[in-house]
């Protein structure tokens, strides 16, 4: 169990991680697709990949700084959604139980 757990806290620090490196960068008209797609399905949206294929072409003639204010505007709600804590007990309770009837 300890070792799934922390498994499953390094994948979490690694998207926070990746999460800060897009702010500090240059963000692309695909950084702010990518946003609107994980907005769109926080938000429950059904396919919310087909639904924000293309809109990094409608962002794309905005300036960089434009681009930065969108997407730092787009990254301030993603951080108010609230999110569940990263572990997955049930994970673990699945894994211990398909050991044990394994074993019977």
């Amino acid at each position: 169990m300890r070792r799934d757990v922390i498994e499953q806290l390094k994948a979490h620090l690694k998207n926070l991680r990746r999460d800060e490196d897009r702010l500090r960068g240059p963000i692309s008209s695909l950084d702010i697709e990518y946003e609107l797609q994980w907005l769109a399905e926080s938000a429950g949206a059904k396919d919310a990949r087909r639904i924000m294929h293309g809109t990094a072409a409608c962002v794309d003639n905005f300036t960089p700084k434009q681009k930065a204010i969108l997407f730092k505007l787009l990254f301030s709600i993603e951080e108010a959604v609230p999110r569940r804590f990263p572990i997955r007990w049930t994970r673990y309770m699945n894994l211990r139980d398909a050991r044990i009837s394994r074993k019977s």
